[in-house]
Parts: C-alpha cells; structure tokens; sequence
C-alpha cells in the first residue's frame, strides 16, 4: 500500500478536487438481513459515483477498533473490491470515534475538499455515547471536514443527523441501504 502522501499527491496530480473517506460500520449486526451485502454493494457504487465527481475514495471500517484498509482510491479496480471484500461483519461493538479520530489523521495534510460518509445500522458503543461522538464529529468539523452520515437497522435518525453537517444524514430501511449510499454521493458537492 501507498503511502497517504503519495496517494495524495496522486489524486492532485489526476485533476481530483476532494477525498471522501468511507467509515464503514463491520460490527456483527451488519450480518444480519443481508446487510453486509448491501454494504459491500453500497460502497462500489458510492465511490464509483464520487469518482465520477472527482473524489478519490478511502475506507476504515470500525467495530470495537478502527481498522484503515486504504487510502483514497481513483478507480474501482480489482484491489479496491478485494480489500472491500474483508468487511466481515466479525467485530462485536460499534466505536465511532476511533474511526472518525482515524479519517482526520488521514486528511490532516490533505489540500483536497474532505468529506466523511459513516453507515452503521446501530448505536454508538463509544464512552460516553452518542454525546461523545458528536463531540468527535465537531472537531472534524472544525477542521474543515464534511461529515455525510446514513443508516440502517437499529440507527438513530435524529443522532444521524446531528452527526451530520447541515442535517445530512438519513436512515434507510436494509434493503436500501446500497441505493441511499449511492444517493449520498450526489451531496458530495452541495
């Protein structure tokens, strides 16, 4: 894997005006009611959309850790889909925060616009709940970040939103989650 410098530089070089980051939710209740599927299916097609407006797209997923499986990416290629193939739905907790402390640690030098995208089908897990993680959300905020969020299952609509910048935050039922991924890409430049 490139380094996050380098991959920057990439993406500028290729005439790419942002990096959005996909925080995926990989906790065990996103295998339930073909989820994960939705998931997996959800990002191809965000990202191919974001692409197309000129995003490169990265991917952490989180559980009870935050993991960084790549950097942001200007095409769906066959180590894009295979990476996204790991999300397994294997962790048992859903922690927010360290994915959203991983995404600003990662745009930190970036000169690109900088978007997030959180899905996750339940509630924070994290210390302190949900009022922690807004708070984490306000300090990627601060820095220059927009946070898109959408959920499924178990999500809290009115917590979404508030996460969210400018109330950009949705809940869709499971079998729509791929579809309101994709949706999601159209606020890229709003």
């Amino acid at each position: 894997e490139q380094s996050t410098q380098e991959a920057l530089v990439k993406t500028e070089q290729k005439g790419f005006i942002g990096e959005v980051y996909t925080l995926a939710d990989d906790s065990g209740s996103m295998c339930s009611d073909n989820k994960l599927s939705q998931l997996r299916d959800g990002i191809t097609s965000f990202a191919s959309e974001s692409i197309a407006q000129g995003y490169a797209v990265g991917l952490i997923k989180f559980g009870d850790e935050a993991t960084h499986l790549f950097s942001p990416k200007t095409e769906v290629d066959k180590t894009f889909i295979s990476i996204l193939n790991k999300l397994d739905a294997s962790s048992g907790g859903t922690e927010m925060i360290p994915a959203l402390k991983s995404a600003l640690g990662y745009f930190r030098n970036s000169r690109l616009k900088k978007t997030i995208l959180l899905v996750t089908d339940g509630q924070p897990t994290d210390m302190g709940g949900k009022e922690a993680v807004i708070e984490a959300a306000l300090e990627l905020k601060r820095a220059g970040i927009k946070i898109l969020t959408i959920g499924c299952g178990n999500a809290d609509e009115a917590f979404l939103k508030r996460l969210a910048s400018d109330n950009m935050g949705e809940l869709v039922a499971n079998q729509d989650l791929k579809l309101g991924m994709r949706r999601m890409a159209g606020l890229l430049s709003s």
